[in-house]
């Protein structure tokens, strides 16, 4: 399943977890060339798509899922000796302001997060949960 089937799963299922668990299931069981095949195509992210309130599932927010997705993307590359596509690198894939997991405001949920969140989250100012993209 490449991303922009993963987003097409989510638009339709209105679901963006249910979407990447389908995707990162498919991402541990395939052979190296399909995890490049998977991540090289950068995905559409349609927010004129009428079902554009879907995309809001997760945050309220379509940069975040974006963000979110990418930083996932990376976060997978790495693991799975994947090249880095280059579509990572554009600057939609960063947050300008700093985004933390539900969208907490109490200074030690973000102090843990700040110091816990994965690296390729961090660097889009994306602070999560250290498992926050773990398939068992």
């Amino acid at each position: 399943m490449n991303l922009q089937e993963m987003i097409n799963v989510w638009i339709l299922k209105g679901n963006l977890i249910f979407a990447l668990d389908t995707w990162l299931d498919e991402m541990k069981r395939a052979d190296i060339k399909r995890k490049e095949e998977f991540v090289q195509k950068e995905p559409i992210f349609n927010t004129q798509d009428v079902n554009h309130a879907r995309y809001k599932y997760y945050s309220g927010n379509e940069d975040f899922e974006r963000v979110f997705i990418a930083a996932g993307v990376e976060d997978c590359c790495i693991k799975y000796s994947v090249p880095l596509p280059s579509w990572l690198e554009k600057k939609e894939y960063y947050l300008s302001v700093p985004y933390y997991a539900w969208n907490t405001k109490k200074t030690e949920h973000i102090n843990y997060m700040i110091a816990n969140a994965p690296e390729h989250f961090k660097k889009r100012n994306l602070f999560i949960l250290e498992n926050s993209f773990v398939r068992v």
